[in-house]
């Protein structure tokens, strides 16, 4: 789903959060959740081809910062993504599963016109999400011990079925 370049267009000094209900078919396959950017300033969230959730700033495609979490089981998960303004975080089903960090060089900036996407890649699909996604939803604000009971910010949500619009999508028209 395209959101324009409206929705999630941040700027590297704003904190922010990004989340999403998932269920992954866990396929080993780089499957976008959310973002504006794949190898261009902007960041992304995916299911990486080790079925683990990774969120990413962007600078180019050689610069980068991000996190990965462990490995996905099978189901339903809460995934969220937060940036403090220094540091990257997953949180999947409310733990903090930071585990690993991706980092090269330093990323100065993230600011981009291009459209915030949902199940898809910026550039092409290739990068499809392969399952479904609900209650997507990014904010300018960070998520915190705080934040995950109290909720009183300001969301700009997006909900969808990224599956059905994914098979409408790529379903050939007769």
């Amino acid at each position: 789903m395209d959101c324009n370049n409206n929705v999630g267009n941040f700027y590297l000094l704003d904190p922010f959060t990004i989340e999403a209900w998932i269920n992954s078919t866990l396929d080993n396959s780089d499957d976008v959740i959310y973002g504006n950017a794949w190898a261009e300033p902007g960041y992304h969230v995916r299911v990486t081809s080790e079925n683990k959730v990774r969120f990413m700033l962007i600078d180019t495609g050689s610069i980068y910062k991000g996190i990965d979490s462990p490995a996905l089981t099978a189901g339903w998960h809460h995934i969220v993504s937060v940036w403090d303004g220094a540091s990257v975080k997953i949180y999947v089903d409310d733990v903090d599963d930071s585990q690993t960090a991706i980092e090269n060089g330093t990323v100065t900036t993230i600011t981009t016109t291009a459209n915030t996407k949902v199940g898809l890649d910026t550039t092409s699909v290739a990068h499809y999400f392969n399952g479904l996604i609900d209650e997507s939803a990014s904010g300018i604000k960070p998520y915190s011990q705080r934040t995950r009971s109290i909720r009183t910010f300001q969301w700009r949500k997006v909900a969808l079925r990224v599956l059905m619009l994914m098979i409408s999508l790529l379903t050939p028209t007769p």
